[in-house]
């Protein structure tokens, strides 16, 4: 992973980490996510009913298909999701450490 500076670490790919990452990124910050898992979206691509509700908030769509559209949103934003990617700890000086395979990064 190149290290680059973000303005906003998220930990979690799933709907709530991505949603925060879309909206930071919509308002101009550099965004990157982290999720431990092999793919992202968390419990939502087990969803397989429609969600109810206002149609702003995604009513009468699949879990998994919202999932998708996190997913589209988040790229089209530039954020940037890395998966497979355990956090460690935040230390002194705002250091995230996270591991990814087997190389550690200080970010």
């Amino acid at each position: 992973m190149k290290c680059n500076r973000y303005d906003l670490l998220v930990v979690g790919a799933g709907p709530a980490g991505l949603s925060a990452a879309i909206e930071a990124a919509s308002h101009g910050l550099s965004v990157v996510v982290f999720d431990e898992n092999a793919r992202p979206g968390g419990q939502l691509f087990k969803q397989i009913h429609k969600f109810f509700g206002s149609k702003e908030h995604r009513a009468k769509i699949r879990g998994f298909r919202i999932g998708q559209q996190l997913l589209a949103e988040a790229d089209e934003k530039g954020v940037q999701v890395v998966l497979n990617a355990t956090v460690i700890g935040l230390y002194q000086d705002r250091e995230l450490v996270v591991r990814i395979g087997d190389a550690i990064h200080h970010v």
